[in-house]
């Protein structure tokens, strides 16, 4: 999962998530789980918000159920001061 050790390794600063309505539904031999989230952080002293979905599988390795897929849709990610109305709600990286 290299994803989360280089986003939190990154120039974003206090990352917080928030996820709402976890599902978890047996697939497979594994699972399957689904959640919203809604995050707050900052970059060069400006407050930003987004939020979005994770969607993650899981499957029984040596005894332990660990994560073994994850997909992270971005729906929004833009300054507070901007808002998010607008078409380009995602800000580059």
């Amino acid at each position: 999962m290299n994803f989360f050790h280089d986003y939190f390794l990154s120039e974003w600063e206090a990352p917080r998530h928030y996820c709402a309505n976890e599902t978890i539904e047996p697939r497979g031999t594994g699972f399957h789980s689904f959640c919203y989230f809604h995050e707050t952080l900052s970059r060069n002293n400006e407050s930003v918000v987004g939020w979005g979905t994770f969607e993650d599988q899981f499957a029984l390795e040596d005894g332990r159920w660990k994560i073994s897929q994850r997909s992270v849709t971005i729906l929004a990610l833009t300054p507070a001061t901007r808002g998010w109305a607008m078409d380009d709600k995602i800000m580059a990286f």
